[in-house]
């Protein structure tokens, strides 16, 4: 299967082809580009029996199609749509629940949004957590810690991701003493 091309897009009959000296593929393709990069994903569409290629502009576009492909209720147009969106207001539109940005995407109704944001919303925070380089349990333990005494789950986390102390198990009182005088 072909993953990336260095090409150019000719579209020919509504459809788009990316093409080099070498050969052309055809592929779903929302960008803005004309030539470059392209990072392909082939898709089996059952339906059909055949392979449709979704061409993307960078990983993270293709990253965020992957994941939405994941999603219950969502088929690969509609990820390849959601994937497509600029992904900064991608990312504010889950981490601010807003149901009219998705609901904005053809073939995306309320219940459908409603899903899309609790599930990548839980997606990405899996993923800020392991960039992070802190397991689940040291989190844990630091969010229980601070808890009791009024401290904002949602706050700490940013926080957290701010913090230049390598977060390992080691350091939770040099972790937390920061948090402490961090904490606004």
């Amino acid at each position: 299967m072909l993953h990336y091309i260095t090409g150019k897009v000719l579209e020919t009959n509504k459809k788009k082809i990316i093409k080099n000296d070498f050969f052309g593929v055809e592929a779903v393709y929302l960008g803005e580009k004309t030539s470059g990069d392209f990072l392909l994903y082939p898709h089996f569409d059952q339906n059909h029996s055949t392979y449709f290629y979704y061409a993307f502009d960078n990983f993270e576009q293709k990253d965020f199609f992957t994941l939405s492909m994941k999603l219950p209720g969502v088929g690969a147009k509609t990820a390849y749509l959601i994937s497509m969106q600029n992904q900064e207001n991608l990312k504010n539109a889950i981490e601010n629940y807003d149901l009219k940005f998705f609901q904005n995407i053809p073939g995306i109704g309320t219940k459908t949004a409603r899903r899309i944001i609790v599930e990548l919303k839980s997606s990405i925070e899996s993923k800020d957590l392991s960039k992070l380089d802190i397991d689940e349990k040291l989190y844990n333990d630091i969010i229980k810690t601070l808890k009791p005494y009024g401290f904002d789950t949602e706050k700490v986390k940013v926080l957290l991701s701010e913090c230049d102390i390598k977060l390992e198990k080691s350091k939770i009182n040099e972790i937390i003493k920061w948090l402490l005088d961090n904490y606004n």
